[in-house]
């Protein structure tokens, strides 16, 4: 199903995947929203689940402001995702619950709040020389 509109979209969070995908409702359809600029910790790999946790525990039942940017190859919905005005990739950034995803990445802050969490050594940056998800995969 094609977006309507780019605009701002306001959706009530169903389902948490893991620690940047979640399931969303609106216009009384269910869509699958991947967040823009960052990636987390696959569900198989360290911090994966507490990765999924920060995320549950920002978003899940609540409403978010969504705001489109396109889709991706797996067909979900790619936003920057704000939950009462806060930037949720930001907050999950800042805890250490996930990495910018460099490829995909356009927001110049992101990588601040990255290093802020590394520097602080929160969340997956407690361990020494976490893997990133995207060289787990491959």
């Amino acid at each position: 199903m094609p977006l309507l509109s780019t605009a701002q979209i306001n959706a009530l969070v169903t389902r948490v995947i893991d620690g940047d995908t979640f399931e969303a409702t609106w216009n009384a359809s269910q869509h699958t929203i991947r967040l823009e600029g960052v990636d987390s910790p696959e569900m198989s790999q360290s911090y994966g689940e507490s990765s999924k946790k920060a995320l549950e525990r920002l978003i899940l039942n609540k409403i978010v402001s969504v705001s489109p940017k396109g889709k991706d190859h797996y067909g979900r919905v790619v936003a920057t995702v704000y939950y009462r005005y806060l930037d949720v990739g930001e907050v999950l950034l800042k805890e250490g619950a996930c990495w910018v995803y460099p490829k995909y990445n356009d927001n110049p802050q992101y990588p601040e709040f990255e290093s802020w969490a590394k520097d602080n050594r929160l969340g997956l940056w407690k361990e020494d020389g976490p893997t990133p998800p995207w060289e787990f995969r491959n």
